[in-house]
C-alpha cells in the first residue's frame, strides 16, 4: 500500500481499468512521453488550436514518441497507477 500525505493537486481524476486506451482530446504533437516524477508515466500533448497542452498521467504504458503528431480521438497510452497513485485511473 501507499502511505503518506497527499496534497490536493488540481485536475481531473477519471476512474480506468487497467490499460484502458487513453486518447487526446484534441490534435496536436506529442511534448513529452515518459515519467514525470509522483505523476508516473505521462504523455503531454501541446494543441496548438487553443495553444494549450494536455498532461495525460499515471499511464501504465505510453504508446506514442516525443515529437509524434497525434489526431483528436487517437489512442496515447494505457490506463494505469504509476507515480504516486492509489488506484488505476487517469490524472
Amino acid at each position: 500500500p501507499i502511505t503518506g500525505n497527499f496534497s490536493q493537486h488540481h485536475g481531473v481524476d477519471l476512474a480506468a481499468d487497467l490499460e484502458d486506451p487513453v486518447y487526446s482530446v484534441l490534435p496536436g504533437t506529442v511534448t513529452s512521453a515518459g515519467p514525470r516524477g509522483g505523476y508516473g508515466n505521462t504523455v503531454q500533448v501541446y494543441h496548438p488550436s487553443i495553444k494549450r497542452g494536455t498532461l495525460y498521467a499515471h499511464l501504465n504504458s505510453i504508446w506514442v514518441k516525443k515529437g509524434a503528431a497525434v489526431s483528436k480521438g487517437q489512442a496515447l497510452g494505457g490506463a494505469g497507477t504509476t507515480g504516486l497513485s492509489t488506484g488505476v485511473h487517469l490524472h
